[in-house]
């Protein structure tokens, strides 16, 4: 299955091209690698589609998803990752997950964080809005790589607002279940990651500066066939 990723515009994404790593070294069965948006250096995928970025992020990924998704030539089933997902362990099929519900994940990040942050207020949208259409509010923002498909998700992007989680509506609104567990990203630069875990995530500052960074740069030290350089 081909993989996809919304890429922002930078002439450096060093997480994306140890993501690249991560899918050559563990996930099994990958067709071509497509990515949307920006150009980083020494990167070079199967398949591009460029596209300009005049908004802040979220709008931006919104734009690329409903670009690639109206393309003639993306295909009907792909894999959703972000250049901050990393797969750590070999994994032969992207499976379905959740964590619970978008109301008690705004609950953990308030906890966490001590205010509702933007996004949490996102999450917080979306599951009204799910609650409206008497839907389930499961929460699907996992930081891991989701299975889609186009047509399905075409329905969600005319449906819904693209100001709500796009993830966490599919999931909902296509009734996709899925195993229980907690969401991967690491956001605290001293925190030690799961080794155990098949998948991990990172914020800017924890993959160049934490613990959990150094640990997937130890993990992938080499190049792989999307890269067109020796790496940094």
């Amino acid at each position: 299955m081909d993989i996809v990723y919304f890429v922002k515009d930078s002439d450096e994404n060093e997480e994306l091209r140890y993501s690249l790593r991560s899918v050559e070294k563990n996930l099994k069965n990958v067709g071509e690698v497509w990515t949307i948006g920006g150009t980083p250096e020494g990167i070079k995928p199967d398949r591009h589609i460029d596209f300009d970025q005049n908004e802040d992020k979220h709008n931006n990924v919104a734009n690329m998803r409903r670009a690639f998704l109206e393309s003639s030539e993306s295909p009907d089933e792909f894999i959703l990752f972000n250049d901050d997902f990393f797969v750590m362990k070999r994994v032969s099929r992207v499976k379905d997950y959740c964590g619970g519900t978008l109301e008690r994940r705004v609950k953990a990040l308030a906890h966490k964080f001590g205010t509702i942050t933007k996004y949490a207020r996102r999450l917080e949208r979306t599951a009204n809005e799910l609650k409206h259409r008497d839907l389930d509010t499961l929460c699907y923002e996992l930081h891991i790589p989701m299975v889609i498909n186009k047509e399905k998700a075409l329905v969600v992007a005319d449906s819904f607002n693209d100001q709500l989680a796009f993830r966490s509506l599919y999931g909902n609104r296509w009734f996709i279940g899925g195993e229980i567990r907690a969401d991967v990203k690491v956001t605290d630069e001293k925190e030690e990651p799961d080794t155990k875990s098949d998948y991990l995530s990172t914020m800017d500052k924890t993959f160049a500066n934490g613990k959990v960074g150094e640990y997937i740069r130890e993990k992938f030290p080499d190049k792989c066939r999307w890269e067109t350089d020796g790496g940094l």
